[in-house]
Protein backbone atom coordinates (compact mmCIF):
# COMPACT_ATOMS: atom_id res chain seq x y z
CA UNK A 1 0.00 0.00 0.00
CA UNK A 2 2.95 2.77 0.82
CA UNK A 3 4.26 1.99 -2.70
CA UNK A 4 0.97 2.66 -3.96
CA UNK A 5 0.17 5.89 -2.36
CA UNK A 6 3.81 7.39 -2.99
CA UNK A 7 3.21 6.22 -6.67
CA UNK A 8 -0.11 8.02 -7.14
CA UNK A 9 1.55 10.96 -5.44
CA UNK A 10 4.37 11.02 -7.86
CA UNK A 11 2.19 10.83 -10.86
CA UNK A 12 0.06 13.40 -9.85
CA UNK A 13 3.43 15.47 -9.17
CA UNK A 14 5.27 14.85 -12.26
CA UNK A 15 1.93 15.32 -14.25
CA UNK A 16 1.94 19.08 -13.31
CA UNK A 17 0.38 21.13 -15.49
CA UNK A 18 2.81 23.56 -17.68
CA UNK A 19 0.13 25.48 -19.47
CA UNK A 20 -0.15 29.17 -20.44
CA UNK A 21 -2.64 31.41 -22.08
CA UNK A 22 -1.54 33.88 -24.59
CA UNK A 23 -3.88 36.74 -26.10
CA UNK A 24 -3.77 36.47 -30.28
CA UNK A 25 -0.71 37.50 -31.96
CA UNK A 26 -1.76 38.90 -35.37
CA UNK A 27 0.70 41.39 -36.29
CA UNK A 28 -1.97 44.27 -35.28
CA UNK A 29 -2.63 42.65 -32.52
CA UNK A 30 1.25 41.52 -31.30
CA UNK A 31 1.71 45.06 -29.44
CA UNK A 32 -1.68 45.00 -27.39
CA UNK A 33 -0.74 41.13 -26.43
CA UNK A 34 2.79 41.99 -24.80
CA UNK A 35 1.03 44.85 -23.04
CA UNK A 36 -1.68 42.60 -21.14
CA UNK A 37 -1.62 40.39 -18.33
CA UNK A 38 -2.11 36.65 -19.07
CA UNK A 39 -5.98 35.45 -19.07
CA UNK A 40 -7.16 33.76 -15.41
CA UNK A 41 -7.22 30.08 -16.29
CA UNK A 42 -8.06 27.93 -13.20
CA UNK A 43 -6.17 24.50 -13.94
CA UNK A 44 -7.08 20.75 -12.70
CA UNK A 45 -5.91 17.32 -12.95
CA UNK A 46 -7.85 14.79 -11.98
CA UNK A 47 -6.79 10.77 -11.98
CA UNK A 48 -9.70 8.48 -12.57
CA UNK A 49 -8.83 4.40 -12.62
CA UNK A 50 -10.58 3.01 -15.59
CA UNK A 51 -12.47 -0.41 -14.86
CA UNK A 52 -14.62 -2.88 -16.70
CA UNK A 53 -17.27 -4.87 -15.06
CA UNK A 54 -17.78 -8.27 -16.36
CA UNK A 55 -19.57 -7.45 -19.34
CA UNK A 56 -16.78 -5.38 -20.54
CA UNK A 57 -18.37 -1.83 -19.51
CA UNK A 58 -16.01 0.37 -18.23
CA UNK A 59 -16.49 3.20 -16.09
CA UNK A 60 -14.10 6.03 -14.62
CA UNK A 61 -13.18 5.58 -10.56
CA UNK A 62 -12.28 8.43 -9.35
CA UNK A 63 -9.04 8.23 -7.96
CA UNK A 64 -6.92 9.94 -4.69
CA UNK A 65 -3.67 10.03 -2.91
CA UNK A 66 -4.91 7.37 -0.33
CA UNK A 67 -6.35 5.21 -3.53
CA UNK A 68 -3.98 2.31 -4.53
CA UNK A 69 -3.02 1.14 -7.67
CA UNK A 70 -1.53 -2.00 -9.10
CA UNK A 71 0.74 -2.89 -11.83
CA UNK A 72 -1.24 -3.42 -15.35
CA UNK A 73 -4.21 -1.11 -13.98
CA UNK A 74 -5.12 1.76 -16.55
CA UNK A 75 -5.61 5.31 -15.26
CA UNK A 76 -7.20 8.53 -17.27
CA UNK A 77 -5.65 11.99 -16.18
CA UNK A 78 -8.03 14.38 -17.59
CA UNK A 79 -6.50 18.25 -17.19
CA UNK A 80 -9.25 20.98 -17.12
CA UNK A 81 -9.03 24.49 -17.83
CA UNK A 82 -11.48 27.38 -17.17
CA UNK A 83 -10.95 30.72 -18.41
CA UNK A 84 -12.47 32.71 -15.52
CA UNK A 85 -10.41 36.24 -17.32
CA UNK A 86 -13.32 38.88 -18.55
CA UNK A 87 -12.36 37.74 -22.35
CA UNK A 88 -12.42 34.94 -24.18
CA UNK A 89 -8.74 33.08 -24.41
CA UNK A 90 -7.66 32.84 -28.26
CA UNK A 91 -5.04 30.30 -27.68
CA UNK A 92 -3.67 28.09 -24.65
CA UNK A 93 -0.58 25.51 -24.82
CA UNK A 94 -1.06 22.87 -22.64
CA UNK A 95 1.55 20.05 -21.55
CA UNK A 96 1.25 17.48 -19.46
CA UNK A 97 4.04 14.77 -18.24
CA UNK A 98 3.50 11.33 -18.35
CA UNK A 99 4.54 9.77 -15.07
CA UNK A 100 7.94 7.78 -14.52
CA UNK A 101 6.56 4.16 -13.65
CA UNK A 102 3.33 4.50 -16.66
CA UNK A 103 3.63 3.90 -20.08
CA UNK A 104 1.30 5.64 -22.27
CA UNK A 105 -1.70 3.19 -24.24
CA UNK A 106 -3.44 5.68 -26.09
CA UNK A 107 -6.75 7.42 -25.46
CA UNK A 108 -5.54 10.95 -25.94
CA UNK A 109 -8.49 13.89 -26.42
CA UNK A 110 -7.87 16.08 -28.08
CA UNK A 111 -6.50 13.62 -30.31
CA UNK A 112 -4.26 16.14 -32.66
CA UNK A 113 -1.54 16.68 -30.33
CA UNK A 114 2.09 16.52 -30.20
CA UNK A 115 4.29 14.87 -28.04
CA UNK A 116 7.57 14.75 -26.43
CA UNK A 117 10.31 11.40 -25.53
CA UNK A 118 12.65 14.03 -23.83
CA UNK A 119 9.68 16.90 -22.73
CA UNK A 120 11.77 19.49 -24.33
CA UNK A 121 11.55 18.65 -28.15
CA UNK A 122 7.52 18.12 -29.34
CA UNK A 123 6.42 16.59 -33.11
CA UNK A 124 2.95 15.68 -34.26
CA UNK A 125 1.22 12.50 -32.57
CA UNK A 126 2.90 9.51 -34.03
CA UNK A 127 5.95 10.15 -33.57
CA UNK A 128 8.30 8.48 -36.26
CA UNK A 129 11.61 7.52 -36.66
CA UNK A 130 13.42 5.72 -39.61
CA UNK A 131 14.69 2.37 -39.10
CA UNK A 132 17.46 0.69 -41.41
CA UNK A 133 15.33 3.05 -43.84
CA UNK A 134 12.10 2.67 -43.51
CA UNK A 135 10.12 4.88 -41.79
CA UNK A 136 8.21 3.11 -38.21
CA UNK A 137 6.18 4.53 -35.37
CA UNK A 138 7.75 4.64 -32.20
CA UNK A 139 6.19 3.14 -29.46
CA UNK A 140 4.12 4.83 -26.81
CA UNK A 141 6.29 3.45 -23.86
CA UNK A 142 8.49 5.89 -24.82
CA UNK A 143 6.91 8.88 -24.93
CA UNK A 144 7.26 11.56 -22.44
CA UNK A 145 4.83 14.43 -22.32
CA UNK A 146 1.87 15.33 -24.55
CA UNK A 147 1.32 19.24 -25.66
CA UNK A 148 -2.13 20.07 -26.81
CA UNK A 149 -2.69 23.50 -28.75
CA UNK A 150 -5.85 24.86 -27.16
CA UNK A 151 -7.65 27.62 -29.19
CA UNK A 152 -11.18 30.05 -28.36
CA UNK A 153 -11.99 28.98 -24.65
CA UNK A 154 -14.82 31.20 -23.63
CA UNK A 155 -15.90 32.84 -20.71
CA UNK A 156 -16.38 30.75 -18.12
CA UNK A 157 -15.96 27.60 -20.24
CA UNK A 158 -13.59 24.43 -19.53
CA UNK A 159 -11.63 23.29 -22.05
CA UNK A 160 -10.79 19.20 -20.85
CA UNK A 161 -7.41 17.38 -22.40
CA UNK A 162 -7.17 13.91 -21.51
CA UNK A 163 -5.37 10.39 -21.45
CA UNK A 164 -4.43 6.87 -20.18
CA UNK A 165 -1.42 5.27 -19.06
CA UNK A 166 -1.05 2.06 -17.93
CA UNK A 167 1.18 1.14 -14.20
CA UNK A 168 4.54 -0.79 -15.71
Amino acid sequence: MKFRQLFLTAALATSAISAYAMLPTAEAEQAQATTQAAPKVDEKINAFLVVRDASGNETLRPLTITDGVSRGDVVEYQGLYTNYDTNRVRKMTVTLGIPEGTELVGSVEPTIVRASIDGSRFVNMPIRTSVNGQAQELPLSYYKALRWTVEDVGIGATAVVKYRVRIN
